[in-house]
């Protein structure tokens, strides 16, 4: 399977890069398998980075991503043992850019 990466602006909110990373996954049949800061990033190009890899037409496409920001109030455990409860799997978690500043995300799928 050939892997891709698609570039995301840092500065949109979750909720849009989410919904970012469900259209490349729809749009193109692809599943999103890592999301984090783009390492092409400086002072004011704050980007992230998905990378994708292809789910033949044939297989079952892959759900919907999730994403969680982890804060002081809703540690990275917490939100990782209420999620897995929710029958959903952890696909990444990475320190991304949000609204363009560094936060701590965690991405989920339905398993």
């Amino acid at each position: 399977m050939t892997t891709e990466t698609h570039f995301i602006d840092g500065k949109q909110t979750l909720e849009q890069q989410q919904d970012a990373l469900n259209f490349v996954q729809n749009l193109r049949s692809r599943k999103v398998i890592d999301y984090a800061k783009s390492s092409q990033s400086n002072a004011t190009v704050k980007a992230n980075a998905a990378v994708s890899i292809d789910v033949p037409l044939a297989d079952p496409q892959p759900g919907a991503l999730a994403l969680v920001a982890v804060t002081a109030a809703n540690p990275a455990a917490t939100i990782i043992a209420e999620q897995l409860a929710a029958g959903n799997g952890i696909v990444f978690h990475q320190k991304l850019f949000v609204g363009g500043a560094e936060t701590e995300v965690l991405g989920f799928r339905k398993l």
